[in-house]
């Protein structure tokens, strides 16, 4: 099979592990020539591939393309949560969760005999480019973790840590598998509330969102303000994740205050480094409100249930495994697009 998954020049760890972990697992099964696609590790599902026949779903997630019209060919294995499950029209036991829960034990990372302090600091890739995180990280001592990198690299920066905060998914994802207390945050409209929520319900997680100042105006620019302005945290349902999902709303131009500007005129404000400190965006106010996020109280998930999570993913990769290598074999965990 030909492994997909989201490939850019930054080199987001959550999406470069999947060359990491699954060739790991079954280094005989990949095959860049194959014209069967294993679909992995990303928010990806709704996407059309070219020169794939036909696709197995592992672990991806819905967020950001729509499904509805979705005719690719394929076959689910398992998805990162119920809500992935629902939009997709699949059945229920196709729920799992996110494949880097298998990734501590597959990248030999031990998570037990290691001593943790400190916090750490976690943008979404898109973010960090935006500027501004390094020096509020700094001003919050905090250390800022940067998801451009090697995937190990990654998982030890967190490893070593007592507390994450984190902006991006898998961010959170990693530091629970590690056994990492964890708490997410929102700077922008750049946050999927859906694919936290979809992640988070697959581990029984009543996820927490806090909302904390963009270190510069140029991400509210970009991709507007954060669903909330308040200091008390989001706590998404799966109707209020599925309603964000299928439209996020206003996000335009990051203020209330600035709606009656034009769109040009908005990102000039914002673009300049006063006009946006005097906005509330800088990486001071954003430091002191990473510091006041942090005396919260931390998720994580239960062990028992990430154990279980992972030897059912791991039991169904194998079968998928398995009908690869029996060809013929009919799949057991099909959507309604595959019958």
């Amino acid at each position: 099979m030909k492994l997909i998954y989201h490939s850019n020049p930054q080199k987001n760890f959550g999406d470069e592990l999947n060359v990491d972990l699954w060739p790991r697992l079954a280094p005989d099964m990949f095959d860049e020539t194959s014209r069967t696609g294993f679909l992995g590790i990303g928010t990806i599902v709704g996407r059309s591939f070219a020169n794939v026949d036909h696709l197995h779903v592992f672990s991806s997630g819905v967020g950001y393309d729509s499904v509805v019209d979705w005719k690719m060919p394929r076959t689910i294995w398992c998805v990162r949560g119920p809500l992935s499950a629902k939009v997709l029209g699949a059945d229920a036991d196709a729920a799992l969760t996110d494949g880097a829960i298998l990734a501590p034990n597959v990248l030999g990372i031990d998570s037990r005999n290691v001593e943790r302090k400190g916090v750490g600091l976690i943008p979404h890739w898109e973010s960090e480019l935006e500027g501004g995180w390094k020096e509020a990280a700094t001003l919050a001592d905090m250390e800022l973790i940067t998801p451009i990198d090697d995937p190990v690299n990654v998982f030890q920066a967190i490893n070593r840590k007592s507390l994450i905060l984190t902006e991006s998914l898998h961010g959170a994802i990693v530091a629970d598998a590690l056994g990492v207390p964890w708490l997410a945050i929102g700077t922008s409209g750049n946050v999927s509330i859906f694919k936290w929520t979809d992640w988070a319900m697959s581990l029984g997680v009543k996820l927490r969102i806090y909302q904390v100042p963009a270190p510069s105006g140029r991400a509210i620019s970009k991709f507007g303000r954060f669903r909330s302005a308040s200091a008390d945290p989001v706590i998404p349902d799966a109707e209020y994740a599925i309603n964000h999902y299928r439209g996020p709303g206003e996000g335009g131009g990051g203020l209330s205050s600035l709606r009656s500007l034009s769109r040009s005129a908005k990102k000039t404000l914002l673009e300049n480094q006063l006009c946006a400190q005097l906005l509330g965006f800088s990486p001071v106010a954003m430091a002191e409100r990473l510091a006041a996020v942090a005396k919260q109280e931390p998720q994580l998930s239960e062990a028992g249930t990430r154990a279980r999570l992972a030897e059912r993913m791991l039991e169904r990769f194998r079968a998928l495994q398995t009908e690869q290598l029996e060809s013929g074999s009919s799949p057991r965990y099909r959507d309604n697009a595959s019958r």
